[in-house]
């Protein structure tokens, strides 16, 4: 029945042209009132559905009821019969409904903790800035597993490869136990994708055993170039060649 009546409204039905006009709000109300009876009995065939489509009838029959009150001249008992009919199909399927609503606000719940949750994606420029500021010139160990892989494969500037976070870190602090004021500056950066190239200045004071040479209590410095990949805000492997010959002449021209 509804799916009539609900065409006759969409359709332009003479008679519910008639109804409408005389109700004085507009016909947009008979395009309101008549998609929603059409919903609703498509929704009260399906079970999922019946008591959505039951409860938006609901209203449908209140107004139906004023209208016949207020407005038209006819008889009450369809609208009030019908009205107790969805009441009673809405109440008889609101664990349906409910259950319906719960899982589409769990859905939305799971779609925004995912959003939340999901890491914010970082520019692999600054990646590279973190690392050196971060961990070596601030000494924050903190970071190593923050900005490094687990499985981290480093080839330091001083030609030792480490493999792991332990290892890097102990590297870390076997340069900085050697060389006081240890410092990283990046001159150049060149980043694509995934990928980050450095030319990074090295210096610090030689302040015990270094290379095999003693402490000269002399600033050093030398030139490094370093290869950076990245994998999920993560460094994976970290590739770095020094000018050691530069570095080892210092070394050696202090204790002349």
């Amino acid at each position: 029945m509804f799916f009539i009546t609900g065409l006759a409204k969409l359709s332009g039905d003479e008679q519910m042209i008639e109804v409408f006009a005389a109700i004085g709000i507009g016909q947009w109300l008979r395009y309101v009132t008549g998609l929603i009876e059409f919903a609703s009995a498509i929704f009260l065939l399906i079970p999922a559905l019946s008591g959505v489509g039951a409860l938006l009838l609901v209203p449908t029959m209140l107004g139906a009821i004023l209208t016949y009150l207020l407005i038209i001249d006819g008889s009450l008992a369809l609208p009030i019969g019908l009205l107790i009919v969805v009441s009673v199909v809405a109440w008889g399927r609101k664990e349906t409904f409910l259950r319906l609503i719960s899982h589409s606000r769990s859905k939305e719940s799971k779609s925004n903790w995912t959003v939340m949750i999901q890491p914010k994606r970082i520019s692999t420029s600054d990646l590279v800035r973190c690392f050196y500021e971060e961990i070596w010139n601030r000494g924050n160990q903190a970071k190593i597993p923050e900005l490094l892989h687990e499985s981290l494969i480093f080839r330091g500037s001083l030609g030792a490869t480490k493999l792991g976070r332990d290892a890097f870190a102990q590297y870390v602090e076997f340069v900085k136990d050697a060389l006081s004021e240890y410092r990283c500056e990046i001159q150049e950066m060149v980043c694509e994708g995934s990928k980050a190239f450095a030319k990074v200045l090295f210096s610090g004071v030689h302040q015990k055993e270094f290379l095999g040479y003693p402490a000269t209590f002399r600033r050093v410095e030398w030139i490094g170039a370093a290869l950076f990949t990245v994998d999920g805000n993560k460094f994976s492997d970290v590739w770095v060649l020094g000018d050691l010959d530069a570095l080892r002449e210092q070394l050696s021209g202090g204790n002349k």
